[in-house]
C-alpha cells in the first residue's frame, strides 16, 4: 500500500515538474517580449512610494504658474518677460538655463529682439526647447526656436513618450531629427549625455514636490532669493494648468510636462539607469519554484517560498536605489505556479489517500485493501462490535478511538488492519491458516472484551468472522469474513468461519438493495393511498400513503419487509423522499380544492436522528406549493419510545413547521402517559391487531377503550386501523373514536384511482 502511494506521489511530482518547466519557458518568452510590463505597474508604484527620496536640489524650476499669469501679464507672456528672467538668473550665478517654452513663432520684433539679446549676453549655458508632433497620418511637424534665439544657445528636445495607458514611464536620451540627434532636456540638465536615440526608465521614487520651485513672476518682480540658483541648473517652464500641457505619471495624477522632464534629469543625475528586465528574478523563481515543488520536506518548501518573497520585495527596492531595475512579475508568477502545482499534487494525493482512509478512525478502508502489498497464503478475520451503537453513544465524537483500539488489538496479534464498516475492523493475517488462525482469533477475543479510552474501561460485545479459503483475493476474503462475523452474531457464537450458503443469502440481499436504488427511477415503486374517514358521519378526512414495489423478478414485495430491508441497507431516506415527492405532486394536480385533506406519511425511526429531515421534507413540498398542514407524519409507538433527545427535537421542529404528528401502531409498545406527553403528537392510531379482535376479545376491547380515554386526556384524536366490518365501526363510534380506515371503507388504491375517488367525494360534498 505504502509503495503504491509513494509511486503515485512521484508520478504526480514528475508531471508537476514538466508543467512547471513549460510555464517557465512561456514566462521567460513573455517576459522578454514585455507582455508582463502592464502588470509591473502596481508593484513599481508601491516600491516608488516606499523608496521615496527628495530631489537633489541641483535643478531649480522657475515656473510660469497660475499665480504668474494671474498677477502679471496674461498668457502668452511677452518675450521681454523671459528676457528679464534670464538676465536675473544669469546675474544670480545660474550655471545652466534651460527654457522649456515654445519659441518657434515670431511675435513683435521688439519683444523677440529683447529675448535674443538677453540670450546672447548670458554667461550661463542656455538651452532652448525643440519639440515635434505627429498628426493622424503620422506626419512629423518640428517646432524649432527662431534662428535669432539659437545663435548663442543649444537645442534640447522636450518631448515625452506616452505609454499604452497614457502614462509616461520612459524618457529619451536624445531624439533623431533630420539625421541629427538632439539631446533630451533630461540629458542636458543632468550632464549625463548619451547622444543616442534610446530611452531609459524614469525614477518616480523621486519626490517631485521636493524639486525647488520659484514662481516666475517673483523673479520678474525681483521678489526672490538669487542665492537659490547660484551654481545650479535652472529650467524655465510653464506649469499653469490650463495653458501648458500635462501628462500622467504612474502613481500620480496629471502633472506638468516639465516636472516629468526634471524627474528624468534627476534619474540620470543619480547614475546611468540599468534595466535587467525579467531574467534575474525569473531565474530565481525557477530555482525557488523548483525547490518548492520537489521538496519532500514541507519546511524546506515553505522556506524557499518565503525566501523568494523576501528577495522579490526587498531586492528591487535596494537595486532601484542604485538605478538598477528588474521586473518581478514573471518570476513571482512562476513561483505561484509551483505553489498551485504543489497544492494540486497534494490535493490529488489527499483525495487518493482519503478515498482509501476512513475519516472517523484514520484506518485504511476497504478500498485500500484492494492494493494491499501482502501476498501469498493469508487468512482474514473480521471483528464485529455488536454493541457499537452503545459505544458510539458513550464516546460521541470520539468513536474513532474505539476503532483504533480494535485495530491495535489486531495488530498486536500480527494483522494489518482496515476499517470494514459500521462496528467492523478487518485484519489480514499473513501466512496464518486453519488452526493457527483459530488460535489467533481466540486470543483476539480475549483482548477485545474491554477497551480503554482515557483510562476508562468500555465493555465490548464482539464476534469474529473468519475466511481463509484458498483461491480467493484478499478483498473477497475480507468480504466473506465480514459476512461470517454477522452470522456469528446472529448465531450467538464467539466466531464463525465463512460458509458459502451464508454468502449467497447476503449476496441476494445486497443485490436486492442495489436493485432498490434503480427501482424508483424505473417506476417499479409507486405510492398507494388508503382513505381515512371520520366515523361520526363517515366523511373523507384524509388518506395514508403506502409504498408498493413490484420487483421485475420476485414480483410484489411484502411492504413490511420492504421497509425493514430499506432501513438495513440505508435506502430508507431515498424511499421517504420519493414518497413525499409523489404525494406532493398528487395534491398539486387534484382538480378540486381540498385544503382540509390530510395525507399521512410514515417516518422510519432511522430518520428521526437526522437533523436535516425537516429541511428535506419542507423543500420537497414547497416545490409543489403544498402547505405542511396537509401532511400527517406517522411515527410508530416503538420509534417514539426509542427516540432520544435529538429525535424529539426533530419531531418538535416538524410540529413547529406546521406538520401534524401521529403515533402509529399504538398498543404494540409500552409507552407511558408521561412519555407520550413529551412526543408532540396530535393523533393516536390503534393497531389493527386490537381493532380486528375487539368484538370477540374483552381484553382487546378494553385496550381500545383505554386508548380512547387516554387520547382524550392528552387532547389527541384516535384513529382505528384495520376496520373490516360495519359492527366494528358502530362499536368504535360508541366508544368515541374519531376516525378509522380499513377494507370496510376502501382498500389502498393507486394514485390515479385515488384522485378520482377524492375528487368525486369532494364534488359530492359541494353539491350535497
Amino acid at each position: 500500500m505504502h509503495q503504491i502511494r509513494l509511486k503515485l506521489g512521484l508520478t504526480s511530482n514528475r508531471a508537476g515538474t514538466t508543467v512547471f518547466g513549460i510555464f517557465a519557458v512561456l514566462f521567460m518568452v513573455f517576459g522578454l517580449a514585455g507582455v508582463f510590463e502592464p502588470v509591473e505597474t502596481f508593484p513599481q508604484i508601491m516600491r516608488d512610494r516606499i523608496r521615496s527620496v527628495d530631489a537633489s536640489g541641483d535643478v531649480v524650476l522657475v515656473a510660469v504658474d497660475n499665480r504668474s499669469l494671474s498677477v502679471g501679464d496674461p498668457y502668452p507672456w511677452p518675450r521681454s518677460n523671459y528676457a528679464t528672467i534670464i538676465s536675473s538668473l544669469d546675474a544670480a550665478g545660474a550655471n545652466v538655463i534651460a527654457i522649456e517654452i515654445d519659441l518657434s513663432g515670431a511675435t513683435s520684433a521688439l519683444e523677440d529682439d529683447s529675448l535674443a539679446v538677453a540670450i546672447e549676453k548670458t554667461k550661463a549655458k542656455v538651452f532652448l526647447e525643440h519639440r515635434f508632433s505627429l498628426d493622424v497620418s503620422d506626419r512629423v511637424d518640428n517646432f524649432f526656436p527662431l534662428p535669432k534665439f539659437t545663435k548663442s544657445a543649444q537645442l534640447v528636445n522636450t518631448n515625452v513618450l506616452r505609454d499604452y495607458d497614457g502614462s509616461v514611464r520612459k524618457a529619451p536620451y536624445g531624439v533623431k531629427v533630420q539625421g541629427t540627434i538632439i539631446p533630451s532636456l533630461a540629458s542636458v540638465v543632468s550632464g549625463n549625455y548619451r547622444l543616442e536615440d534610446s530611452f531609459f526608465p524614469i525614477d518616480y521614487g523621486i519626490n517631485m514636490s521636493s524639486i525647488p520651485t520659484i514662481s516666475a513672476v517673483d523673479v520678474l518682480n525681483d521678489r526672490w532669493s538669487p542665492q537659490s540658483v547660484k551654481g545650479k541648473t535652472v529650467v524655465i517652464a510653464g506649469t499653469a494648468s490650463k495653458e501648458f500641457s500635462t501628462h500622467i505619471a504612474p502613481g500620480n495624477s496629471f502633472i506638468p510636462k516639465t516636472m516629468i522632464n526634471i524627474a528624468a534629469a534627476e534619474t540620470l543625475m543619480r547614475g546611468q539607469p540599468i534595466t535587467l528586465g525579467s531574467v534575474p528574478i525569473m531565474l530565481l523563481g525557477i530555482f525557488a519554484g523548483g525547490i518548492h515543488l520537489l521538496a519532500k520536506n514541507r519546511k524546506l518548501a515553505l522556506t524557499s517560498v518565503l525566501s523568494f518573497s523576501a528577495i522579490v520585495i526587498l531586492a528591487p527596492i535596494l537595486m532601484e536605489s542604485y538605478n538598477v531595475r528588474v521586473q518581478i512579475i514573471p518570476g513571482a508568477a512562476l513561483v505561484l505556479v509551483s505553489f498551485a502545482l504543489r497544492w494540486f499534487v497534494a490535493i490529488k494525493n489527499q483525495i487518493f489517500n482519503s478515498s482509501r482512509t476512513d475519516i472517523e478512525s484514520g484506518l485504511k478502508n476497504m478500498t485500500a485493501i484492494e492494493t494491499t502489498m501482502i501476498s501469498g497464503v493469508c487468512g482474514v478475520a473480521a471483528f464485529k462490535c455488536s454493541n457499537i451503537d452503545y459505544v458510539e453513544h458513550y464516546l460521541k465524537d470520539r468513536v474513532g478511538e474505539a476503532y483504533r483500539a480494535f485495530s491495535r488489538a489486531m495488530e498486536f496479534v500480527g494483522a494489518e488492519t482496515y476499517h470494514g464498516g459500521h462496528g467492523i475492523v478487518v485484519g489480514v493475517f499473513p501466512n496464518l491458516v486453519n488452526i493457527q488462525l483459530d488460535d489467533t482469533v481466540e486470543g483476539l477475543q480475549k483482548i477485545l472484551r474491554t477497551i480503554h479510552v482515557d483510562s476508562k474501561p468500555i465493555d465490548i460485545i464482539g464476534t469474529v468472522g473468519i475466511s481463509d479459503a484458498s483461491g480467493l483475493s484478499i478483498k473477497e476474503k475480507a468480504r466473506l469474513a465480514i459476512i461470517a462475523s454477522g452470522q456469528a452474531a446472529q448465531n450467538g457464537e464467539v466466531f464463525f468461519r465463512f460458509e458459502q450458503s451464508t454468502a449467497e443469502k447476503v449476496d441476494e440481499e445486497v443485490s436486492l438493495s442495489s436493485r432498490m436504488e434503480t427501482a424508483i427511477s424505473n417506476r417499479e415503486c409507486e405510492m398507494y393511498l388508503q382513505p381515512k374517514f371520520k366515523l361520526s358521519d363517515q366523511s373523507l378526512i384524509g388518506a395514508e400513503a403506502l409504498l408498493r414495489w413490484t420487483h421485475p423478478e420476485h414480483g410484489p414485495m411484502n411492504p413490511g419487509e420492504l421497509v425493514v430491508h430499506a432501513e438495513k441497507y440505508g435506502r430508507i431516506w431515498d424511499i421517504t423522499k420519493f414518497g413525499f415527492e409523489e404525494t406532493s405532486r398528487f395534491l398539486s394536480q387534484l382538480d378540486v380544492v381540498c385544503s382540509d385533506l390530510v395525507l399521512s406519511v410514515n417516518l422510519s425511526a432511522k430518520l428521526l436522528s437526522r437533523r436535516d429531515l425537516p429541511e428535506m421534507i419542507i423543500e420537497i413540498i414547497s416545490q409543489y406549493g403544498i402547505e405542511p398542514q396537509q401532511f400527517m407524519l406517522e411515527v410508530t409507538e416503538t420509534a417514539a419510545l426509542s427516540t432520544g433527545d435529538m429525535s424529539l427535537q426533530v419531531l418538535k421542529r416538524l410540529k413547529f413547521a406546521g406538520f401534524a404528528l401521529s403515533i402509529d401502531d399504538y398498543g404494540t409498545g409500552s409507552a407511558t402517559m408521561d412519555y407520550l406527553k413529551k412526543v408532540p403528537a396530535t393523533e393516536l392510531k390503534i393497531d389493527q391487531s386490537f381493532v380486528s379482535q375487539m368484538e370477540k376479545s374483552k381484553s382487546d376491547a378494553a385496550m381500545v377503550r383505554s386508548t380512547i380515554q387516554l387520547a382524550e386526556s392528552l387532547n389527541m384524536a384516535v384513529v382505528a386501523e384495520g376496520i373490516e366490518r360495519k359492527s366494528t365501526v358502530d362499536m368504535l363510534r360508541e366508544l368515541g373514536c374519531y376516525g378509522g380506515q380499513g377494507y370496510y371503507f376502501s382498500k389502498p388504491m393507486n394514485l390515479s384511482d385515488a384522485a378520482q375517488y377524492i375528487e368525486g367525494s369532494y364534488r359530492n360534498r359541494a353539491t350535497g
